[in-house]
């Protein structure tokens, strides 16, 4: 994943961001001055785990913690300039150790671990930064995630919209920007529904029925609520998964992008990156 800064900035001489997945950070200038040793020091240690070296006494007590990313910070623009940006739980991993577990314990780094240890390093920075996580989320996760507060199905059946998150949401990850205009279990539920009769699945599976779907307020199509689309016997799951992983995003999800091209809500470049994200991976046989 190619993290951005979303928030930056230089508190008190000391340089602290926000990454684009939430992660709180603070460059090695910042955990130099904030642990009382040299900048040389922490990149020295940055060296070493980046080559290997799990050995020394830093680099076990990392591991120690269930840290194992093949480096100890990312490359990043911190207002405008080349920086690297510790994570919270390498710079806090850096205070405990230079407070408590150095040959020779550091007085700087023990207050300020003490001090970012009882309110926690992430909520630190954010109060610093005047930053309000909620604000950042994408409109996409935040669109999708207020249509799932409002669909409950009937006990005994399933509908579109919630079997078919997982796939919507890695769709999302993958960069299809799913809003009122992009809605792809619309999609999906024409295509089920024309295969469910197709097949006579109600013949096997039973009968599906009507229920009741609301759109966000802020959504047009909340205008027409509620809307009445089908809902499924659990009995279906089964056959409605394999049908999904087989059917459409073989046949049916290729052409639903196609159309998003045509409308200029994706760029044709995003086009085999979605459905090669979305293709799912036969096993092997004898696994």
């Amino acid at each position: 994943m190619n993290l951005t800064v979303v928030a930056a900035n230089d508190v008190d001489g000391i340089e602290m961001g926000v990454l684009s997945d939430g992660t709180a950070y603070m460059t090695g200038r910042a955990v130099a001055r904030l642990c009382g040793t040299s900048i040389s020091t922490i990149l020295n240690q940055k060296d070493e785990w980046a080559a290997g070296k799990r050995t020394n006494k830093f680099a076990r007590k990392l591991l120690a913690e269930g840290y194992t990313a093949a480096e100890l910070c990312v490359p990043v623009k911190h207002k405008g300039s080349d920086a690297l940006a510790y994570p919270e739980t390498v710079v806090m991993a850096f205070l405990d150790y230079y407070a408590f577990e150095a040959p020779l314990p550091l007085p700087t780094a023990q207050s300020n671990f003490r001090l970012l240890a009882k309110a926690g390093l992430r909520t630190f920075v954010y109060a610093a930064l005047g930053y309000d996580p909620t604000r950042a989320i994408p409109a996409a996760w935040r669109q999708f995630h207020d249509r799932l507060l409002l669909v409950s199905s009937p006990v005994g059946y399933f509908s579109i919209f919630t079997e078919a998150s997982t796939f919507v949401l890695n769709a999302i990850r993958g960069g299809l920007p799913v809003d009122d205009r992009t809605i792809p279990d619309i999609s999906i539920g024409m295509a089920w529904g024309k295969h469910w009769s197709e097949k006579q699945l109600d013949e096997t599976c039973g009968q599906r029925i009507r229920y009741e779907h609301n759109y966000p307020d802020y959504f047009p199509q909340a205008a027409s609520n509620p809307q009445h689309p089908w809902v499924y016997p659990v009995q279906a799951i089964g056959e409605f998964r394999i049908w999904l992983q087989r059917e459409y995003v073989v046949h049916k999800f290729p052409k639903y992008l196609e159309t998003k091209v045509a409308q200029g809500l994706l760029p044709p470049s995003a086009v085999q990156l979605l459905i090669d994200q979305a293709t799912p991976v036969e096993p092997l046989l004898g696994e």
